[in-house]
């Protein structure tokens, strides 16, 4: 392979550490920003997801309820993070909601008083295969078992 005489590719592993650290303050950065963006939008999330479906609340506080009766340290560490990353709870509550009022829109745009149609099949009596005796590996004879034969 021809050498690159590119400074990306240069054989100084301070260049490469470089580019790493940088790389890494960028995604920094962006998380930052996208979490700020998320804690302004908090509030709406949350009010709109109680609109579309409160019971994603229930079910998210019987969740954290069952996991404080069950493994309490586990339970702790989640009411811990649920205060610390309520954007991220609140954009994922919302998610939850948003995504429970579509799929009650689709199951309640089928009539559920028209019945389907169908048809009725009727169940024919079958006697049972009859089955064929087992061959013994003796009334075989094939070119593999000559080649034993003396």
């Amino acid at each position: 392979m021809a050498k690159q005489n590119s400074s990306f590719f240069s054989p100084n592993p301070m260049v490469g550490l470089l580019v790493a650290a940088v790389v890494l303050f960028v995604l920094f950065v962006l998380a930052r920003g996208i979490f700020w963006l998320l804690s302004l939008l908090a509030p709406i999330f949350l009010i709109a997801a109680l609109f579309l479906d409160h019971k994603v609340f229930l079910r998210y506080g019987k969740w954290i309820a069952r996991l404080l009766k069950e493994r309490l340290p586990m339970g702790l560490l989640l009411v811990f993070l649920t205060i610390v990353a309520y954007p991220l709870v609140a954009a994922m509550l919302f998610g939850q909601a948003y995504l429970n009022y579509q799929l009650k829109g689709e199951r309640g745009a089928e009539e559920p008083d028209e019945y389907i149609a169908f048809e009725e099949v009727e169940e024919l009596e079958l006697k049972p295969p009859r089955k064929e005796p087992l061959h013994s590996r003796k009334d075989k004879y094939d070119e593999y078992e000559e080649l034993f034969d003396d």
